[in-house]
């Protein structure tokens, strides 16, 4: 895991070691001639998404690995200025353009027999069933460890709630230092300190989630109030991301 206190290389952009797409951009952190040149699971493993990404790893003189580009349990990085923003100024970063998914890769335990939808993404249960030719079954107790599964994660260090659309409408009525991530524009009368109107497509929301936190995380608001998105299928991994970050909001520090 790439951080400010090991100095070696990150190849990453939304913070996953086992992804399916490869995405840009790929982080360089600064180098130590002790460490092995070895690459590892992660984002620009198996295919790296741009021309300039590969001739800067091609010519790094430093060891290579491909974990997170953020700190443990914050919001995943999607452009090379969020790894900036996490990280200072100390890191030597090549950017590749921004991700062209935004959430992490979909994890699937094939070891069991019966598929095991370990966490969710771009890659769908159906998209699933159509390769697999049975749909995913759902964690359980003996399924393994895998990145991006803990109660708390994504997490921005304001304090995060999902909310329903009449609750969030019953607190608009009065003034109040909240950031809102909404399916929809504010209301003429609401008086929040930020507003962000998401897409409703699933997919482009995706896209933009870690984005949109980051910004809304930035606001200086004392809550960030989510509006739930629907509990459809094709919004299976957004919801999964925003309870996480949820669950974690406001209470991770920094990687010991």
């Amino acid at each position: 895991r790439a951080n400010s206190r090991r100095s070696c290389c990150a190849i990453g952009c939304d913070g996953q070691r086992k992804p399916t797409v490869a995405c840009p951009p790929v982080t360089l952190a600064g180098t130590r001639a002790d460490f092995p040149r070895m690459i590892v699971n992660g984002p620009g493993q198996k295919r790296l998404a741009s021309a300039r990404a590969a001739a800067g790893t091609s010519t790094a003189q430093s060891s290579i690995a491909a974990p997170s580009a953020n700190k443990f349990g914050h919001v995943s990085p999607t452009t090379a200025e969020h790894v900036r923003e996490e990280f200072g100024g100390t890191l030597f970063i090549l950017d590749g353009g921004a991700c062209e998914v935004g959430l992490e890769s979909t994890i699937v335990d094939l070891s069991r027999g019966a598929p095991v939808l370990l966490r969710p993404g771009a890659v769908t249960r159906e998209d699933l069933a159509t390769a697999l030719g049975e749909l995913p079954r759902d964690r359980d107790a003996d399924a393994p460890r895998a990145s991006g599964t803990l109660a708390a994660h994504y997490a921005p260090r304001t304090a995060l709630a999902i909310s329903d659309s009449a609750s969030l409408d019953a607190e608009l009525r009065s003034p109040s230092n909240i950031a809102v991530l909404a399916l929809r524009e504010a209301p003429p009368s609401a008086n929040v300190t930020s507003w962000i109107a998401a897409s409703v497509d699933p997919a482009r929301y995706a896209h933009d989630l870690y984005a949109n936190l980051r910004k809304l995380d930035a606001s200086g608001a004392k809550r960030i109030v989510v509006e739930a998105p629907p509990l459809a299928a094709e919004w299976e991994a957004v919801n999964d991301r925003l309870t996480r970050a949820a669950a974690g909001a406001g209470a991770l520090g920094d990687e010991p």
